[in-house]
């Protein structure tokens, strides 16, 4: 059974609901990371709530996909709910845990 490619009538849907959950998000996530690591103390909360808001949009943006009944899983079939339970649950507890660890290894390697 072959499934059509999913067609987007316009350059922002594309975006916020394709490209946003897989690629943009996770390079977004990884940018906020950078910064935590490697910027001022002042700017790390800063980073971290952007972090925290680019996180909570990768999960809508999955959710936007899924109900435009286009979505597609990794092997090419169609998403189920299950797939976007997994997907939502696991890239916030992932992503919050990222943080936490990251912000407790550059506060103890600030403080010693």
């Amino acid at each position: 059974m072959t499934h059509a490619e999913p067609q987007y009538d316009s350059l922002f849907r594309l975006i916020t609901e394709r490209l946003y959950w897989f690629a943009i998000g996770p390079m977004l996530l990884i940018m906020m990371l950078l910064g935590v690591i490697n910027d001022e103390p002042e700017r790390r909360v800063g980073y971290s709530l952007a972090y925290l808001v680019a996180l909570a949009l990768m999960p809508l943006s999955r959710w936007l996909d899924f109900r435009s009944g286009q979505a597609l899983t990794g092997k090419g079939e169609p998403a189920t709910w299950d797939h976007f339970r997994n997907y939502a649950i696991g890239s916030v507890a992932i992503g919050i845990a990222v943080l936490l660890v990251v912000n407790a290894g550059v506060f103890y390697f600030s403080a010693s």
